[in-house]
């Protein structure tokens, strides 16, 4: 599914500018707790749901059904592929950048992906 996400308001033009997103989310996936706890592999990992906005992330591990994995790796978010988070909602929704496209997140899928923070020294 496709949609648009408005960004910051040209100063000088007035006018909107629009961004179109890919959004992925499946509902029927349930948080779990305890698998959330286990997920934390090493110490530079975190949950993209977790991740600060605006940091560089590289992708580690999916753990999601496979259908939601091929959607994910169609759109080339995969692991080792580096992606910024953009936005994030209260309950954990994301919005990434990868290679100047823009992937929404439901938090039931951001809560399955571990992802390691990029050293920014080192873009």
């Amino acid at each position: 599914m496709t949609h648009a996400i408005e960004l910051k308001q040209s100063q000088s033009s007035g006018m909107r500018h629009f961004r179109e997103f890919v959004f992925i989310n499946d509902s029927s996936l349930k948080s779990a707790p305890n698998l959330t706890r286990q997920l934390h592999q090493t110490p530079n990992s975190n949950l993209l749901s977790q991740a600060q906005v605006g940091s560089w992330l590289t992708i580690n591990h999916i753990y999601a059904p496979q259908p939601i994995i091929s959607q994910l790796e169609n759109l080339q978010f995969k692991p080792e592929e580096r992606v910024q988070l953009i936005s994030k909602t209260k309950k954990s929704s994301v919005v990434v950048d990868i290679k100047g496209k823009l992937i929404a997140i439901g938090a039931e899928i951001a809560q399955k992906i571990v992802v390691n923070i990029v050293d920014e020294t080192k873009l």
